[in-house]
């Protein structure tokens, strides 16, 4: 076996693992879990989630695109928690 390149389905697969595992770390960081957190996420009306996620929801495989909005949606609810928290 040679050392070839990856074939563009195993990268797209490494990248997808590689963001769900930024994702997990994050979750984890403030004390969440994917699971819990993905149910928040796709439990909003179809008309606020984009396309992605909905066909996550729709029994889609996650995508990297679908993961980086995740951790995008993380960091901003946690931002604004925090943000609540010194207001008090």
């Amino acid at each position: 076996m040679t050392n070839a390149e990856p074939e563009p389905d195993m990268e797209l697969s490494i990248a997808t693992a590689t963001r769900r595992a930024q994702y997990a770390a994050l979750c984890a960081s403030i004390g969440t879990t994917i699971e819990a957190d993905m149910t928040a996420l796709l439990s909003i009306a179809d008309e606020f989630l984009p396309s992605f996620a909905t066909r996550v929801r729709d029994g889609y495989q996650p995508t990297e695109e679908f993961w980086v909005w995740c951790q995008g949606q993380l960091v901003h609810g946690q931002a604004e928690h925090d943000r609540e928290i010194s207001a008090e």
